[in-house]
This record gives structure tokens, C-alpha cells and sequence, in this order.
């Protein structure tokens, strides 16, 4: 029971991802976090009429800090990761998990455990900036608020009716 089907012919480099990722994070500032706290703790609390539900990767036993762990085809670079933060919608998925963490007590901080899915598996950590975490509590309580509305309205919105240009981000 509670067995996650996986091929065979995946198993050892799995095992090496795993061994990797271990060596890694004991030689970092967050050597000993798996020793104490939570792999996907279900969080249920409830926002107004709407249920919400999280389950973050790792919460520490003292709740200080929330892991999540991200694999990657592309490279762990911290910066090429923190541009996908927001491409992928990680920062909204931030913004959920902090808000339920929130709304039962707890205050902890987050880290994305990144780690590149091809020998020789390089990890890094990425924290998230006061900023930015301002910014994924936003848009949290924003798509919060158009569900809400749209379970009361029974008008869900949909993509605009116009051409859409695409420009270039700033980075780039």
C-alpha cells in the first residue's frame, strides 16, 4: 500500500537523482531538513465559502520552512529557474500554499529544491523575496476571488475575442 507505480527501467535513475539531491542539501544551509517535519501534509482551511486544499513537498516540524521540490529538463540554475517561477506559475502556487499555511497558524518560509534531471543531477535552492511573495499573495487572493465569482455568477471568464501581441520581457 501506498506505493507510487514507477517503470523499472526508470528506478535507478531515481535512485541517483535521490542520492544526488541528499549529498546536495547536506552540504548547504539546509543540511538536516528531512530529518524532522511532513511529506505532503494535506492543509484544508476555508476561505469565505470556498474549501482549499494544499499539500506542500516537506513542511518542517517547527512549520519554518516549506519545501518544494522541482525537477527540471532544462539546467538548476537559480536564474534560469527564477524565470520560470513565474512562467510555469509557481508564484501562484506560493501565494495558495503560504495562505492556507496562514489561515492554521503557521508562518514558515519557502524554498524550491531544484534539480536537473539528467547526470549529474546539479541541484540548487531558490528563496523567494519579500517582493515576490507579495506578489503570489496577490494573485492567490485574486484567482480566489474570480472563482468566487464565478461560482456565484455561473459565468466562468474565458480568453479575449481579439489578436493578443506578444512582447518581449524584460530579461530577454
Amino acid at each position: 500500500g501506498g506505493g507510487i507505480p514507477v517503470l523499472a527501467r526508470k528506478m535507478d535513475e531515481i535512485n541517483e537523482m535521490v542520492e544526488a539531491a541528499k549529498v546536495y542539501i547536506a552540504q548547504s544551509e539546509l543540511a538536516g531538513i528531512f530529518d524532522k517535519g511532513d511529506p505532503e501534509m494535506t492543509m484544508i482551511w476555508q476561505e469565505g465559502p470556498a474549501w482549499c486544499r494544499a499539500r506542500p513537498d516537506w513542511l518542517t516540524a517547527d512549520r519554518a520552512i516549506m519545501l518544494d521540490y522541482k525537477s527540471t529538463a532544462t539546467n538548476a540554475d537559480p536564474n534560469a529557474f527564477i524565470r520560470q517561477i513565474i512562467n510555469m506559475g509557481y508564484d501562484y502556487s506560493v501565494g495558495h500554499y503560504l495562505r492556507g499555511s496562514n489561515a492554521l497558524g503557521m508562518r514558515p518560509g519557502w524554498v524550491f529544491l531544484v534539480q536537473e534531471n539528467e547526470p549529474p543531477y546539479a541541484c540548487s535552492l531558490v528563496g523567494i523575496a519579500p517582493p515576490m511573495l507579495e506578489l503570489a499573495e496577490r494573485k492567490a487572493e485574486y484567482a480566489l476571488m474570480l472563482w468566487k465569482h464565478a461560482m456565484s455568477t455561473g459565468r466562468w471568464s474565458g480568453y479575449p475575442s481579439r489578436i493578443c501581441y506578444a512582447e518581449p520581457p524584460e530579461y530577454a
